[in-house]
Formats: C-alpha cells, sequence, structure tokens
C-alpha cells in the first residue's frame, strides 16, 4: 500500500528541428553527473546523473550515459516526443525527439506522461470540430497571440470551457461522449487538445505535434540499474510543468524491480496539501518539522529541490527547499536494485517535469547535509 506526504544536432525544417539520434553534438562536461554547488559539504554520490545543459541527439536510441557516476541509463518511448511546452513564447520553435531517444530542455531532461493530441494539422492551427471524445478530462493549450475556445459538439455534460490564450491552458470535462468545437482567432502557431493515456488526471504537457489525424506521445518510462544498501541518502531537482489537479506525480524511485516496496521522492498526492513528498514500505511518514505550510498546489516552472534518507536503523529523514528536515523512525530498510526516474513503469504516477539531476548515497547523511542538499545555491 502506498502512503504519501502532503515535484542538437539535429537540422531545422520550418519552425521544426529534427534531433539526429546517433549524432553526438559537442563534449560533455563530466562534471555534470554530480551535485557539488558551493555550500554543500556532502560526500561525493554513490549515484550521480546530472541532466542540464544535455544537446538532443548526442545518446543513441535506449541509452543515456549522464556522467561519470551514473550507470547506463535505459530509455524508453516508442514514439516521437518534443521539446515544446505550453508555457513557450510565440513564434519560438521546437525540437523532435526520435522514438527511444531521451528529450531534453536547457535545464535538464523532459519526462512527460502518455497523451493524444485529438486536434488536426496541430501546427496551423485552424478552427475545426474534434472526432468523437470519450467522456473524460482534457485540456486545451495554444502557443501565439491568439486564442481558442472550446465548445461542446455532439459531446454532453460538459464544464470548464474558456476561451484559451498562451500560458493558460483551459482544463474542461465532459460526462458525455462526442465531439467538441474549437474556434480559432488571431495568429496561432501550435495548439493541443490532449488528454492522459494513464490514471485520471491531466496536464498540459509536452507538445505532440499532428497532421491529418491525431497523434499519441507515449509515456516516458527511465530506469536505472543499481545495487543498493539498506541505509540510503536520495536526493532530486526539478521543475514541475503543467497545470492540473492534486494527484501524485514521482521525481524519483528506488525499488526492488517492482512498485512495491520502494523510496520515492513524489511531487504532491490527493490530499488537502501538494508539494514534497515521500513513500517508504513499511512505516509512517515524518512531517515537515518546522511546521512551514506547503500552499496548496505546486508551481509551473518553479524548480524544487527533495531529499530523503533511511539508515540501517529505521532512522528516516526528509528535507525540501532547504527547510529543517523533519525526522522519523521505524522505516524498514531493504537494497534497491532499480532507480526510475519520473515514475518510470510505475504509469500512473507518471512526473510531469524536468529533471536537473538526481544523486544517490548508500548512506545516511547528516540532517544539515540532507538540508543543504535542497537549498539553493549559485
Amino acid at each position: 500500500m502506498k502512503r504519501f506526504l502532503m515535484r542538437g544536432a539535429g537540422f531545422a525544417l520550418g519552425g521544426i528541428a529534427f534531433a539526429a539520434p546517433g549524432a553526438m553534438a559537442g563534449s560533455v562536461d563530466p562534471t555534470m553527473g554530480r551535485n557539488h554547488a558551493p555550500g554543500i559539504g556532502s560526500p561525493p554520490p554513490d549515484v550521480a546523473c546530472g541532466f542540464v545543459g544535455r544537446p538532443n541527439g548526442s545518446f543513441p536510441a535506449g541509452s543515456l550515459q549522464a556522467g561519470p557516476a551514473c550507470p547506463p541509463v535505459t530509455v524508453k518511448r516508442p514514439s516521437i516526443a518534443t521539446t515544446g511546452l505550453f508555457t513557450d513564447a510565440p513564434g519560438s520553435t521546437y525540437m523532435i525527439c526520435a522514438p527511444d531517444t531521451p528529450c531534453f530542455r536547457p535545464n535538464g531532461l523532459m519526462n512527460f506522461q502518455g497523451a493524444t493530441n485529438y486536434l488536426l494539422n496541430s501546427d496551423a492551427p485552424a478552427s475545426q470540430t474534434t472526432g468523437s471524445l470519450t467522456a473524460g478530462t482534457y485540456v486545451l493549450w495554444v502557443i501565439g497571440t491568439g486564442s481558442a475556445t472550446p465548445s461542446a459538439g455532439t459531446a454532453t455534460g460538459c464544464s470548464g470551457f474558456a476561451t484559451t490564450v498562451a500560458g493558460t491552458p483551459t482544463v474542461f470535462t465532459c460526462s458525455g461522449p462526442g465531439s467538441v468545437n474549437i474556434a480559432v482567432s488571431g495568429a496561432l502557431t501550435r495548439f493541443q487538445l490532449e488528454n492522459s493515456l494513464y490514471g485520471t488526471s491531466h496536464y498540459a504537457t509536452s507538445y505532440i505535434p499532428t497532421t491529418s489525424a491525431p497523434a499519441t506521445r507515449q509515456p516516458d518510462i527511465i530506469l536505472v540499474p543499481i545495487a543498493g544498501q539498506p541505509s540510503v541518502t536520495m536526493a532530486a531537482a526539478y521543475v514541475p510543468m503543467g497545470a492540473g489537479a492534486r494527484d501524485t506525480q514521482t521525481i524519483l524511485q528506488l525499488d526492488e524491480g517492482d512498485n512495491n516496496q520502494r523510496y520515492d521522492l513524489d511531487l504532491g498526492n490527493g490530499m488537502s496539501a501538494v508539494g514534497p513528498g515521500l513513500t517508504a514500505a513499511g512505516a509512517g511518514q515524518p512531517l515537515l518539522s518546522n511546521g512551514s505550510t506547503i500552499d496548496g498546489a505546486w508551481h509551473t516552472g518553479v524548480a524544487g529541490k527533495m531529499a530523503f534518507e533511511v539508515s540501517s536503523t529505521g532512522f528516516n529523514a526528509f528535507a525540501y527547499n532547504g527547510q529543517t528536515p523533519a525526522t522519523g523512525t521505524g522505516v524498514t530498510g531493504f537494497k534497491p536494485s532499480r532507480m526510475q526516474i519520473g515514475s518510470g513503469g510505475n504509469l500512473n504516477h507518471q512526473c510531469n517535469c524536468i529533471l536537473e539531476w538526481v544523486n544517490v548515497w548508500w548512506q545516511a547523511l547528516t540532517l544539515d547535509q540532507l538540508r543543504q542538499l535542497t537549498e539553493s545555491h549559485p
């Protein structure tokens, strides 16, 4: 039972750049795989995967080597993905990342849940009526200086329709299946009407280009083999993307090769507060000890850092964005053998986020070191 607290090498064609999956686009700084920002006195991590500044197209399909202390990373996504986001500026371009290759923004590795874009010819937005959509929740977003306004076609029981402009997705729900009308006004360069392939929450995810038919981007499944120990400290820096309902999104998970016994760093959950979270099998979780309120929603585009540790004696502690660590006891330690980045195969908890780095130590750090890991540093 899971428990939670309260996150180019290529060439251009029009507005699109296609990443060549086998091309090496310059050298990669070997120190990027570590998080040794000024002021952090922790020992070097045993596992250190850094993703900032890496070029698209610089890794072959299915693999990602992200630093000398990072084991081989397996990347699975049997569809293209793009670097486009709903926060992009008018006139911006995007890159296409080939199937099973990592997709990077300048600030890190992209990880998004699977979704389908139901609007046709999405790089040339025009008013249209969708095909028949199943009953459920959908997200509409646009890029450009115009707007798109949804309304019911044959769909019934719809609520949440609103004129949609760049940077402000519209989330609507229809209780009955059917078509939806999209009226375009002004100068739009991209638009997307999507819903999630898994789970019940829906977000503005990364851009899915279409032509004459709807298109689907499969979820990113990013896995790393590890040889863990009963004492562990795990930390991650991330940027959450997409606006939507409160649900669990797992940034980083250490497990035994399944989703049962595991340590998690979770971005939000279905409880009354949304923000940092963690999971460990067989124990209650520590609350933030300094009494600070975590506000009612995580913030799109705002970077965060989390760190969680479990010692072989059962002591555990959790830190978030430089706050005083919360502590607890009774966690049953185990030896993890797999690291899932951005939820990996646990598709109902897929993180819609950009990962800057993930670090793991096979020891419990001091509480001050744990706090320092989550501070902001120049």
